[in-house]
């Protein structure tokens, strides 16, 4: 098996994304007698010369790695889409690359095009429903040329042979719009590392606070994710705000970063909630875990979703989610079992679920118990029982 996949990731993994989480969770996990290549992206002083093929060693195992552009920081976003940029480069550096007996696995439809004249088999991976393109909170460059988009998307999707989509209303969609290769379409679940994701016992869990120096003046609320206008953040904070008026000793940890952050600072200042929220940053998984262990409740107010990688974590960490209705949360946050789902995204609507959620008494071992089935070895067993399939067809 040779997989070669293509996106915009440097050899470091320092972008970071539920895209480039799977990205690294499916090569660190695949067998060891594949052989992986990616094309992608490099930072400035890595040492890599772009247009070349390196060894490197990626999520603790070796790898062919072909940088196509240097890039200051993968996690802005530039004028020009990254992922244009990739498409660019991907054309003029193709004749370099040897594309025989691969299996080429896309994570952006956008560079196919360059290679549209390449005959070898082709994987798209599309990490979510492409209709929330045109959602008023996405940071997609498409957003205001979606017409566009669904004008071309019929020239590029047809040359692969498996399309896995992370959104199961996203994948019913394309086999409606696409019933002539409706076969080719398939539901991937997002999964979970049951061996980081994991209910610690009491003793683990009461010196977390000292590790992270938080006190536990009352109930604790995390939200994990890109602080960008899809996770909606702010909303998050407005819902607080209401909450805190029925319990002022509320706290929330917020995991990520992002450019949504100074915003989310003055809005702190302006608000009086400085003293009940911790601006946490970017954390490794084990890290993410272990916060999650010290909280009482996982919320998130997106305003899409695919299937949120981080509500499958908190539920296995065994912690309750209160979500807003956006993607396939559904699947496991059951209401009164696992937590609630907001039907509206209205901070009230929010604050109310919070807190009856709060005062509700929800079994740590049947949250575990409902996201089970999208534990890592399930999903990625599956996973590469297709891309053999579709490998060898």
């Amino acid at each position: 098996m040779k997989l070669l996949i293509i996106y915009q990731i440097d050899e470091k993994g320092r972008k970071f994304g539920g895209v480039e989480t799977c990205i690294r969770s499916y090569i660190s996990n695949a067998p060891q007698d594949w052989d992986i290549e990616i094309i992608g992206i490099t930072q400035k002083n890595s040492g890599l010369k772009v247009g070349q093929w390196h060894d490197v060693v990626f999520e603790d195992r070796p790898i062919k790695f072909f940088p196509l552009l240097v890039v200051r920081d993968p996690n802005q976003r530039p004028i020009i889409p990254l992922v244009l940029r990739v498409a660019f480069f991907l054309f003029r550096y193709s004749r370099r690359i040897d594309f025989k007996d691969r299996l080429l696995n896309f994570h952006r439809i956008e560079p196919s095009f360059s290679l549209r004249h390449i005959k070898c088999k082709k994987d798209l991976f599309v990490h979510g429903n492409i209709h929330d393109i045109h959602n008023q909170y996405t940071e997609s460059k498409w957003k205001g040329l979606h017409r566009f988009y669904f004008f071309i998307e019929p020239f590029f999707i047809k040359q692969f042979r498996k399309i896995f989509v992370v959104s199961k209303i996203g994948c019913e969609d394309y086999k409606r719009r696409y019933p002539e290769i409706a076969h080719r379409f398939s539901f991937l679940p997002t999964w979970y590392e049951p061996n980081i994701f994991r209910r610690f016992n009491s003793g683990q869990r009461s010196v977390l606070f000292e590790k992270f120096g938080i006190s536990r003046k009352g109930p604790i609320l995390i939200f994990v994710g890109r602080l960008e206008m899809q996770k909606d953040p702010l909303l998050l904070l407005e819902a607080l705000t209401l909450i805190k008026q029925k319990i002022d000793n509320i706290s929330l940890l917020l995991v990520g970063t992002g450019q949504l952050r100074s915003k989310i600072e003055d809005y702190l200042k302006e608000h009086n909630l400085a003293s009940n929220v911790f601006l946490m940053g970017q954390k490794k998984p084990s890290e993410i875990a272990e916060l999650l262990n010290l909280s009482d409740l996982f919320v998130l107010t997106s305003a899409f979703e695919g299937m949120p990688r981080a509500v499958l974590e908190a539920l296995a960490c065994g912690l309750p989610v209160v979500a807003t209705d956006a993607g396939e949360s559904s699947l496991v946050v059951i209401d009164h079992v696992t937590g609630f789902i907001v039907p509206e995204r209205k901070p009230e609507k929010i604050a109310e679920k919070v807190i009856e959620a709060l005062g509700a008494k929800f079994s740590p071992a049947k949250c575990q118990e409902n996201v089970s089935p999208y534990a890592k070895e399930i999903i990625l067993a599956r996973l590469y029982k297709d891309l053999l399939n579709s490998m060898h067809s």
